[in-house]
């Protein structure tokens, strides 16, 4: 049987100085040593629609130079 996938949830981008070397995603994906069947990517930052809680083996929040209170449309959604 296959094990769920992990859920990233990208809620920023890197510093243009740090973008060569992927988004926040890939950095994750790296360290956890997870390969990327394993995980599901969602951008909210950037609109796309958080799935349905259930099914994944744990959920991960990437980082974001935006603040709670910004109360950014995305933000607000994805609480």
């Amino acid at each position: 049987m296959k094990p769920p996938p992990f859920l990233i949830i990208e809620t920023g981008q890197p510093f243009p100085s740090l973008r060569r070397y992927g988004r926040f995603p890939h950095w994750i994906r790296v360290a956890a040593g997870l390969e990327e069947a394993q995980t599901v990517v969602v951008d909210v930052e950037h609109g796309e629609r958080l799935p349905d809680r259930h099914g994944f083996a744990a959920t991960i929040v990437t980082g974001s130079a935006a603040f709670v209170t910004d109360r950014a449309e995305w933000s607000e959604r994805s609480a």
